[in-house]
C-alpha cells in the first residue's frame, strides 16, 4: 500500500465515522431533548433569562438565585439572533437556535484547522490535512455540543493559528508579523469573553514572547491588542452591577476539588480508554522540544505539555469533564503534523502510527457521543409538552412578587419556561457546588418561605420532600396534577 492508498483509507475511516456524529448533531439540534449531558439547558436558560429581563448577571443571593458560571459573549450572540429572528417567546426555538449555533461554531473550526495545517505544514497534504480537521467532530464529547466551550474552541484555534504564525514570518517582516500578533490578541480577548479558561491562552502567550522569542515590542502589541478588544468588551456586554458579574463569573466557578470525582471520571474512563492518545500526546511535546529546530517547535512542545498540566490540575475539580483536554488534544495534532513535516520523505512508520491511533477516535465516536439520548427523544417531546402546560396553568396564578421552587433532582425544560420565576434555574452549581462550599448561602430564600412569596413547588406526581436547603415545605398542599407533575401550593 503506497502513501496515496494509506491517506485515502485514513481520510475514509475518519470521514465516515465524522458523517455518523455530524448526523447525530443534527438530530440533537431540532429534538426535544432538554439536554445531553453537559447541562446545557444552564446556557439555554441565561439565553432566556437575557431574553426577558435584559440582564444576564443578577445577584445569586437574590431571587430567582441564578448562578451563570460564564462569561458573555455567545449568551448575548444567541440572545441577539433570537431577538432578530423573533423567537425569544418560544423555549424549543431558542434551544434549536443555542444548538445550531453551536454546530456552526464546530464547523468553523474544523475549516480553520485544515486551513492551519494545510499553510503551516505543506508536506503534510491535503488529504491528511481534512483528516485531522475531521478528528475534531471525533474529540468532541456530547457534553459540549451546545455550550459556550464552543465558541471558545473557536476562537481559542484562531488565537492559536495567528501567534503560531509569526514564527512563519522573517523578523524582518514586521508589517505580517503585527497583524498576526493583533489578530491573536482580538481573539484571545475575545476567546475570555467566552469562557474564563482563556486566561491560560493569554498567560502562555505573554510568557512565551517574553521568555523564549524575546521580542519584547510583541508582547506589548499583544498585550495592547488584548487589552483594548477587553475595554471594548467590557462596555458594551457587561452592563450589570461588576459585584454581581463577579459572584457568578468568579465565585459561580467554585466547584471545589473532588478527588471521587477524579477517580470516577478521569482514571476509571477516560484515561484508561484514551491512554494512547494520552501518551502520545505527551511524546509529541516532549520530541518537539527535544528537537529545537526551530520557534514552532517550541511553541507547540511546551504549549502541549503547558495545557496537558492545565488538564491535569483542573480534573480535580468537581464538575470538570473530558472536555478538559480538547486543547491538549488539539495542540498534539498540530505537533504530530509538525513531526511528519520534518521529514524529507515520509515514512510510511507515521501512517502506522495514525493506524494505532485511528481505533482511538473510533472509540471516542462511540463512547461519548451520546447515542443513548436517541432513544430519548420521543419522551422528551412529551415531556417538553407537559413542562410548557404545567408552566402555563403555575403562570397563569402566579401573584406578582411571587416565585416558584422546582424538583430538584431532575433536569427538564420547565424552569426554562418559567423563566425569571423559576427559584435555582441552575441547581447542580447551586445545590451541589456553591451551596455546600458555603460561597452562596441562600439566606433570602427562608424569607421567601416565611412572607408564603414562594406560591408553588412542582414535583414529580406525589412526591414531595419534606426540607429543602434545610428549610421545612411540608406545609405545602396539593393544588392540582397535569401528567407526571404534581404542583403544591403554599398553604396559608
Amino acid at each position: 500500500m503506497n502513501r496515496k492508498q494509506y491517506e485515502l483509507l485514513i481520510l475514509s475511516i475518519l470521514g465516515i465515522a465524522s458523517i455518523a456524529v455530524l448526523l447525530l448533531r443534527i438530530i440533537f439540534i431540532k429534538s426535544y431533548l432538554p439536554e445531553t449531558g453537559g447541562v446545557s439547558i444552564n446556557v439555554v436558560y441565561g439565553i432566556e433569562q437575557l431574553l426577558s429581563t435584559g440582564k444576564l448577571y443578577i445577584n445569586p443571593e437574590d431571587a430567582p438565585f441564578s448562578i451563570i458560571q460564564y462569561m458573555p459573549l455567545h449568551y448575548h450572540i444567541v440572545a441577539y439572533i433570537a431577538t432578530l429572528i423573533n423567537i425569544q417567546s418560544d423555549v424549543h426555538s431558542v434551544m434549536v437556535l443555542n444548538r445550531l449555533i453551536c454546530f456552526i461554531y464546530d464547523i468553523l473550526s474544523v475549516v480553520f484547522i485544515i486551513n492551519f495545517i494545510r499553510k503551516t505544514f505543506p508536506k503534510i497534504g491535503m488529504r491528511l490535512a481534512i483528516s485531522c480537521g475531521l478528528l475534531y467532530f471525533l474529540l468532541i464529547p456530547s457534553i459540549v455540543f451546545a455550550r459556550v466551550d464552543n465558541l471558545y474552541l473557536l476562537l481559542w484555534i484562531l488565537s492559536i493559528s495567528f501567534f503560531a504564525s509569526i514564527f512563519h514570518h522573517e523578523k524582518s517582516n514586521l508589517i505580517s508579523i503585527k497583524k498576526s500578533i493583533l489578530f491573536a490578541g482580538i481573539c484571545s480577548a475575545l476567546a475570555l469573553f467566552t469562557k474564563q479558561t482563556a486566561i491560560f491562552l493569554i498567560v502562555f502567550n505573554i510568557a512565551f514572547l517574553i521568555l523564549i522569542y524575546k521580542e519584547y515590542k510583541t508582547t506589548i502589541l499583544y498585550i495592547v491588542s488584548f487589552g483594548t478588544t477587553l475595554i471594548i468588551l467590557s462596555l458594551f456586554l457587561i452592563k450589570e452591577n461588576p459585584i454581581d458579574f463577579k459572584f457568578n463569573v468568579i465565585d459561580g466557578l467554585k466547584n471545589g476539588i473532588n478527588l471521587n470525582w477524579f477517580l470516577e471520571v478521569f482514571l476509571k474512563n477516560y484515561f484508561m480508554k484514551y491512554t494512547i492518545l494520552i501518551c502520545s500526546g505527551i511524546f509529541t511535546g516532549y520530541m518537539l522540544l527535544l528537537q529545537k529546530k526551530s520557534m514552532l517547535h517550541l511553541f507547540l512542545g511546551s504549549s502541549i505539555l503547558y495545557y496537558f498540566l492545565i488538564a491535569i490540575v483542573f480534573s480535580l475539580k468537581g464538575g470538570s469533564g473530558p472536555n478538559y483536554y480538547l486543547e491538549f488534544n488539539i495542540l498534539s495534532i498540530f505537533g504530530i503534523c509538525l513531526l511528519i513535516d520534518d521529514q524529507p520523505d515520509i515514512s510510511f512508520n507515521y501512517f502506522r502510527f495514525a493506524a494505532i491511533l485511528i481505533p482511538v477516535f473510533l472509540l471516542a465516536c462511540m463512547n461519548d457521543k451520546g447515542w443513548g439520548f436517541l432513544s430519548c427523544r420521543k419522551k422528551a417531546i412529551s415531556e417538553y409538552v407537559m413542562c410548557q402546560s404545567v408552566a402555563h396553568y403555575v403562570k397563569t396564578n402566579l401573584k406578582k412578587d411571587n416565585y416558584v421552587l422546582t424538583a430538584f433532582h431532575k433536569e427538564n425544560s420547565l424552569n426554562l419556561f418559567l423563566t425569571p420565576k423559576a427559584l435555582f434555574p441552575c441547581r447542580e452549581v447551586a445545590l451541589y457546588f456553591t451551596y455546600p462550599m458555603g460561597v452562596f448561602k441562600f439566606e433570602k430564600f427562608k424569607t421567601q418561605l416565611l412572607k408564603k412569596q414562594v406560591q408553588y413547588y412542582i414535583d414529580e406526581k406525589g412526591h414531595l420532600p419534606t426540607t429543602f436547603l434545610h428549610e421545612d415545605i411540608s406545609n405545602f398542599v396539593v393544588d392540582t396534577t397535569i401528567g407526571n407533575y404534581t404542583i403544591y401550593k403554599t398553604n396559608k
